[in-house]
């Protein structure tokens, strides 16, 4: 039969256990969360912005010749004009270069923290269990610190550079 010493080591692991497990949920809910959203998001500001940018490109190329060629239709040549004037403004007015560099440093910093939080637990988790819940706790609170301020950052940086069409369109003609 178990000590009584033995007993309430056993019952303090299995609470230990628990706590961590919560703590580990908490995270889960929040910080992953967060990084999903982020993680998923990033390939479609890098396709908008590549995809555009080689419409203008092929566009830009492909105006000279269409001008040179004296069978070609005005209104091609009208149209592919404003294509490539289409894509710049979409691109200068929604800034998916912007976003994307900003989602990607968003992304890898949670992972920093993450993975931070996770070696964090680990070394709370040897500790004895009122040592182990404090160093737990902080590292949680740290984490979900770190999150909120990355997030709300990017979130700022996001909405300071939204600019009303007339700015885009403003800006592609000072160029």
């Amino acid at each position: 039969m178990p000590s009584s010493d033995d007993q309430h080591r056993l019952n303090s692991n299995n609470d230990k256990a628990k706590y961590f497990e919560d703590l580990r949920e908490q995270k889960e809910e929040y910080a992953d969360k967060a990084l999903n959203y982020y993680k998923r998001r990033i390939n479609w500001f890098l396709v908008g912005f590549r995809t555009l940018g080689v419409l203008v490109i092929l566009g830009s190329v492909s105006l000279p010749f269409l001008a040179q060629n004296a069978e070609t239709n005005k209104w091609i040549i009208s149209g592919f004009s404003l294509g490539v004037a289409l894509c710049t403004a979409l691109n200068s007015f929604f800034s998916w270069h912007l976003t994307w560099q900003k989602r990607v440093a968003v992304t890898a910093a949670l992972e920093h923290y993450i993975a931070n939080w996770e070696i964090g637990m680990v070394k709370a988790f040897r500790e004895d269990y009122d040592k182990a819940k404090q160093e737990a706790h902080d590292a949680t609170s740290y984490l979900f610190t770190q999150v909120f301020t990355t997030i709300s950052q990017e979130s700022e940086a996001f909405f300071a550079q939204l600019k009303q069409p007339d700015q885009a369109v403003n800006k592609e003609k000072s160029l």
